[in-house]
């Protein structure tokens, strides 16, 4: 039995490498935040063009810019937003006037949701696809599973969410077409609330992980393959274990170590939301909310969206080589 001071020392190392992990991104999301906020900014386009019409003078539009700070060179500009954001102050909306983190706080749950749902259904039918394809390599069904895959894998993102769409909601008419809940939801009773959200979810999910989890099956069942041809495995067959038993006791740990990097990055991308999905199912996640960032020139709410979407691919990414290490002895004496 391990006690407590030995399970103590052998998890202060996996801890330390997370902090140096973590410690090894800070420059990258620097260097990252500070191009995203240069570009978007010499990029052409008015954030206040709206202001300007022929009933309003342009007057109004160079009182805005006044207002926000955007008459100053660029340079001070930056300076100014980083002694904001060092006592974590986003700014202000240019469209909406609102807290840019009180923006963020709204939306990120929701790709978080999303994101999660969909990590959780993707690596469920990866699994299952790759753990059928490797019963019998070669065969039909393993072919025909492969042949889908990559079907499913080359279709684009927002083709098969409009075809999930067309069949489920516009057709056959039994999931809604968008949106995070219903117009009545904040009327529902909280058991009633969460059925609501999760009918919702089932097509954005859908149109996520399933293209995603047939890329992931390749891996995965080629992983898996790669594994079957060890030694360790004949060793095991050679004792009598069924191929079931060798395929999940043995085979699927070792062939998922390989794939908990892969996994990581997947989480990442997935947690800081999808552009493509949210806009097109008209979730509020962080997603939707870059887009019209993106399209309104709104820079202070672009940057924010960066830095929060930045530093969680980061963490998914550091915990899931941090994982990887502490599952797999042969990484942890590199």
């Amino acid at each position: 039995m391990i006690s407590s001071r030995t399970y103590a020392a052998q998890r202060r190392p996996i801890l330390l490498a997370l902090l140096l992990r973590l410690a090894a991104a800070v420059p990258v999301l620097v260097g990252m935040v500070i191009a995203v906020f240069f570009i978007a900014h010499i990029l052409p386009g008015d954030p206040f063009a709206h202001y300007v019409s022929p009933t309003l003078p342009a007057a109004v539009a160079e009182q805005a810019r006044r207002a926000f700070g955007l008459d100053q060179p660029l340079g001070m500009q930056f300076l100014t937003w980083v002694r904001h954001v060092l006592v974590w102050d986003f700014g202000v909306s240019y469209t909406t006037h609102q807290s840019v983190l009180s923006m963020i706080s709204q939306a990120l749950p929701v790709s978080l949701i999303l994101g999660s749902s969909a990590f959780i259904v993707q690596v469920f039918l990866a699994l299952t696809m790759a753990l059928v394809s490797v019963h019998r390599p070669g065969g039909r069904l393993d072919r025909l599973l492969s042949a889908g895959g990559m079907v499913l894998y080359a279709t684009p993102s927002y083709f098969f969410g409009i075809l999930l769409l067309a069949v489920f909601s516009f057709w056959l008419g039994i999931l809604p077409s968008g949106h995070w809940q219903s117009v009545d939801a904040s009327a529902l009773p909280p058991l009633v609330l969460f059925w609501d959200r999760a009918v919702h979810l089932v097509l954005p999910v859908a149109a996520i992980a399933i293209p995603r989890a047939a890329a992931f099956a390749r891996y995965l069942r080629s992983s898996l393959l790669r594994t079957l041809e060890r030694p360790f495995i004949l060793a095991a067959r050679s004792q009598g274990l069924s191929e079931r038993s060798v395929i999940w006791n043995h085979a699927l740990p070792n062939a998922l170590m390989s794939a908990i990097s892969l996994g990581g990055l997947e989480l990442g991308t997935l947690l800081t939301g999808t552009l493509v999905t949210e806009t097109l199912f008209a979730f509020p996640g962080m997603g939707r909310l870059t887009v019209a960032a993106v399209l309104s020139r709104d820079y202070p709410l672009l940057v924010g969206c960066t830095i929060v979407s930045g530093c969680l691919v980061i963490v998914a990414n550091s915990i899931a080589d941090v994982l990887h290490a502490a599952l797999d002895p042969r990484v942890r004496t590199e």
